[in-house]
């Protein structure tokens, strides 16, 4: 576990959880007078630590702050007493005790309330730190998924306003070149047009002298013929 003991503001002031606020301005001013920058110069671990101490004075003279900590205090003492339960049940399991047999004599590592304050007020303390450590990295955690999802959105933005910029461009140079393609559209046509009126005109050519032309005084005479002709139309008589 890594040592989070300064996220402990009682800890950082060497005072119990049920401390008053009388007790911990008292203690300020004691620690303060030992870690004050202007009576350690050259410490370079002065600065720090009265930072630290300063910290902790604010905190817990904040009543919102007081009433986080002593949240987790709570939470760090119900979980002690939660795992001395449990190691007492499986003490006595493994030594085959059943309930209501008898007193059981518990080790030193199980350690009960009433008799030991002193260490059962460490493992508290223990505890407390612990929980303290799991609220700051959840918050570090929720702190970086904040910058990534943030990170990720102004990527996004950034790449769609690329490629507005992208589609604007193209846009741009479309219309710029319309009149170039429209000029060369009609010149497109005027070659069609030009080559469509050529073969029409050879093909015609060529059906006005077929091979069903007749030869009359030496001289060779053609049918002339053309491509289509329309129905001749007959006039209405009425009776």
């Amino acid at each position: 576990m890594r040592p989070y003991i300064d996220l402990n503001p009682y800890a950082i002031l060497s005072l119990p959880s049920t401390a008053t606020d009388e007790d911990v301005r008292k203690q300020y001013r004691l620690i303060s007078r030992y870690v004050h920058p202007d009576k350690n110069e050259g410490n370079l671990h002065a600065k720090k630590a009265f930072e630290l101490l300063n910290k902790a004075y604010k905190t817990l003279q904040d009543p919102s702050e007081v009433a986080f900590v002593r949240q987790v205090i709570e939470e760090a003492t119900k979980r002690v007493d939660d795992d001395l339960k449990i190691k007492k049940k499986e003490y006595k399991r493994r030594i085959g005790r059943k309930k209501g047999s008898g007193k059981v004599e518990y080790p030193r590592e199980i350690v009960l309330k009433g008799k030991d304050p002193d260490r059962y007020e460490a493992l508290i303390q223990y505890m407390t730190c612990k929980v303290f450590v799991e609220l700051d990295d959840r918050r570090r955690r929720a702190i970086d998924l904040e910058v990534a999802n943030k990170k990720r959105k102004r990527e996004e933005d950034q790449e769609k306003v690329e490629k507005m910029k992208q589609e604007a461009e193209f846009q741009k140079k479309w219309e710029e070149g319309r009149e170039e393609r429209v000029s060369s559209w009609r010149e497109h046509q005027k070659g069609t047009l030009f080559f469509f009126r050529i073969s029409y005109l050879t093909l015609c050519h060529l059906t006005t002298a077929g091979p069903g032309a007749k030869k009359s005084g030496g001289a060779t005479k053609r049918k002339r013929t053309t491509m289509l002709r329309p129905p001749k139309l007959k006039t209405e008589t009425r009776n």
